[in-house]
């Protein structure tokens, strides 16, 4: 998706809400010709997400947006009772690190394992450890794309035990062939 804005005033009225946002992630004077944009906008019965770059021009004050729009219906979230916020605790707090095993950190919780296990299911829609080794395999992509660690470096910084179990992990279970993820890092 592209937006272009040519003689950009700041002070005028746009009439969708959309391009309001965008005006208003510019500030005058323009300092930098590229701005990031990640804007999330509500309405009625949709959640977007905008998310790209805006190409600033000084010169003639005119601004390019080149723009991903994710959105979701309203109705196909689902929220999770508030009980189980502490289940997100983990991953922001990097106790799965320091306790290794779903027993302990359930016990740390005050949960018995089952407990435990029903609420990951409620809250993440798959179990503790099917769930852990998604996020760990986000990290994965996100290593391979943007450093030039080998494959086995990257198994290891990621708490695998070794390069096979990720790959197992990634072609076997999630028939994901890790080794077709490009390499931005060597292409910049």
């Amino acid at each position: 998706m592209s937006k272009s804005f040519s003689g950009l005033d700041f002070s005028s009225q746009y009439s969708n809400l959309v391009d309001k946002k965008l005006i208003s992630l510019l500030k005058l004077p323009i300092e930098t010709s590229v701005v990031p944009v990640n804007l999330h906008v509500s309405q009625s019965d949709l959640l977007l997400w905008y998310s790209g770059l805006a190409l600033l021009e000084d010169e003639d004050q005119s601004a390019e947006f080149f723009l991903n729009q994710l959105s979701i219906s309203r109705v196909s979230i689902r929220y999770s009772p508030r009980n189980l916020h502490y289940l997100d605790q983990l991953f922001e707090g990097g106790q799965i690190l320091e306790s290794g095993s779903p027993r302990k950190l359930a016990s740390d919780f005050g949960k018995n394992y089952n407990q435990f296990q029903s609420d990951c299911r409620n809250h993440f829609g798959d179990t503790f450890h099917q769930f852990q080794n998604k996020m760990k395999m986000l990290d994965v992509v996100c290593d391979v794309l943007f450093t030039s660690y080998s494959l086995k470096e990257i198994a290891y910084r990621n708490n695998f035990f070794n390069y096979n179990s990720m790959y197992i992990l990634f072609r076997n279970k999630y028939e994901f062939p890790i080794d077709s993820i490009p390499r931005l890092l060597t292409e910049i």
